[in-house]
Formats: C-alpha cells, sequence, structure tokens
C-alpha cells in the first residue's frame, strides 16, 4: 500500500517537473523573440538614422549649389545627380549576424554583433540590398552548426565534402549570396564550404 501512495506522488512530481520544464522553455523562446526584434528594431533604427543624415546632407548641398544663382538648367543637372546620389550612397557598408537560416532559405532577426553560440553566419553589404554571406569559422558557430547539419547549414550552404560531426574548422570555397526583401535576407545563391577534422 505504501509503495502505491509513493508511485502516485512521484508521478505528481514528475507532471510537475515536466510543467516547469515546458514554461520554461516557452519563457525562453519568448525571450529569444523580444531580443530577436529589439535587435532588428536597432537594425532599421540605425539604417534609417544614416539615410536621414544623407538627405540631410544632400539636401543642404543641393541649396547652397542653387543659391550660387545657378541657372535653371545647371540646378536641375545638380538636383538630377544629387537624386543619383542618394539613391547609390544612402546605404553605408554593414556587416550582420545570423544564427541557422529558415528551412525556406531566409536569414531573419539579424544582430549587429556576434553572439557567441547562436551566431553562425556573417553577412556583409554595400548597398543594404544585396550582400555576401559565410559561415564563421569559430568553435561556437561551428559546434551549433554540427548539432544539426539539416537545419544550420544545408538551407544555406553545400558541402564540397563529407559532412564531418566533429569539425574543428570550416573552409569557404565560395561565399553564399543574398537579396534583402525588406524583411529579411533571402539566400540568392548558396556558399560552398568545407568541414575540416
Amino acid at each position: 500500500m505504501t509503495s502505491f501512495f509513493s508511485n502516485m506522488l512521484s508521478k505528481g512530481d514528475e507532471e510537475q517537473r515536466n510543467y516547469e520544464t515546458e514554461i520554461s522553455q516557452r519563457i525562453e523562446m519568448l525571450e529569444k523573440a523580444v531580443e530577436e526584434s529589439r535587435q532588428k528594431a536597432d537594425m532599421l533604427n540605425t539604417r534609417l538614422a544614416e539615410a536621414e543624415k544623407k538627405i540631410e546632407e544632400l539636401e543642404s548641398r543641393y541649396c547652397t549649389e542653387r543659391a550660387e544663382n545657378c541657372s535653371t538648367e545647371e540646378v536641375d543637372k545638380d538636383h538630377s545627380a544629387n537624386e543619383t546620389t542618394l539613391h547609390t550612397s544612402v546605404a553605408t557598408p554593414s556587416t550582420y549576424y545570423f544564427s541557422a537560416p529558415t528551412p525556406d532559405g531566409y536569414f531573419t532577426s539579424p544582430s549587429l554583433t556576434e553572439q557567441n553560440g547562436t551566431s553562425i553566419y556573417m553577412l556583409t553589404t554595400d548597398d543594404g540590398i544585396s550582400g555576401q554571406f559565410v559561415m564563421l569559422n569559430t568553435k561556437d558557430a561551428i559546434a551549433t552548426a554540427c548539432i544539426s547539419i539539416s537545419q544550420f547549414v544545408k538551407p544555406a550552404c553545400k558541402t564540397g565534402k563529407d559532412i564531418a560531426k566533429v569539425a574543428r574548422s570550416v573552409t569557404m570555397i565560395e561565399p553564399g549570396l543574398a537579396v534583402f526583401d525588406g524583411e529579411k535576407w533571402k539566400i540568392s545563391q548558396k556558399a560552398i564550404i568545407e568541414f575540416n577534422k
């Protein structure tokens, strides 16, 4: 009889532990989503500030040139040149770090700094529209990638050799390409890599 009650109590304790574990996992997921949203907002605010600064510089330059009593034709030419400059030089070179790509080939939730244990890829862009990405050759990135090759590597990379489960380094054969669609980076060409033991 005593063993019956002991079994009932231990089952209740086990259910409680499972429930607490599930709640903890949900809290971690929510905290991660909040952090990713904060990082994305920071990145967008930085890009917006850079664009606004460039627009102010161009408007100031345009007004100065116009005030110098240029002919209407010269002002129109200068205005057209300024618009071209605006469209080609608003973005400045930027570097973003990403964890796992989505299964359908997108990088989401960029970070402006490398996050140990979660950052696997680094993307650089000169124009904020298209960029090149590489897999980070760090112990943390490689260890994370090797946890699930199909989840962390296959959506973004082609591997040149057999995949090493206990890889010590990664060799970039060819960087991958990605295009920003306004919200996330779409992988347009997979990187080619080799894992090394």
